[in-house]
């Protein structure tokens, strides 16, 4: 079984994109929404994914090629908890705003 931090698995990146774009139009199309909270709905996906994703991806990135094996074991799993946490936040959020909007 692989995991998906793991190389082997090179559909994380894709489940993950069309996860935020379903949820992202999802949100956008929710019903009883005024113009300005459509579009509030989008740039919070896009800056979500882009605070998220992108830039703790990238700053993950450059920690695993400066420091890769020599981290202790236990760092590098929370790392991706950090990581995955983030993902998760992201995804969660875009699932709830068309509703904290309603409020």
């Amino acid at each position: 079984m692989r995991l998906p931090h793991q190389e082997g698995f090179p559909d994380r990146a894709r489940i993950f994109g069309w996860t935020v774009a379903v949820l992202a139009m999802a949100g956008v199309v929710w019903p009883g929404q005024s113009l300005a909270a459509r579009l509030n709905d989008l740039g919070y996906a896009i800056l979500s994914v882009v605070g998220t994703y992108i830039i703790i991806r990238l700053v993950f990135s450059a920690i695993m090629a400066l420091a890769g094996e020599a981290l202790p074991r236990m760092l590098l799993a929370y790392l991706l908890i950090l990581f995955y946490a983030g993902i998760l936040a992201t995804i969660l959020g875009l699932i709830a705003l068309p509703f904290r909007w309603n409020d």
